[in-house]
């Protein structure tokens, strides 16, 4: 089963001010998977998953 990845967004760079995602664009990111096969397109999902990781530390709320 092939899946492909037509899109990969990265909207913050590391070091950057975040604040909570209130709409579609305040999302930090975003992978786009698809395929033939539901199952194969979840597993790829799920690969490319646990290989992100965001950490982010409190800050000022002014």
């Amino acid at each position: 089963m092939t899946t492909t990845i037509p899109a990969v967004r990265v909207r913050a760079n590391a070091g950057a001010h975040v604040a909570p995602a209130t709409s579609n664009l305040g999302r930090l990111g975003h992978v786009i998977v698809v395929g033939d096969d539901p199952r194969a397109v979840d597993e790829q999902a799920d690969r490319i998953l646990r290989q992100i990781s965001v950490n982010v530390a409190p800050g000022s709320r002014t």
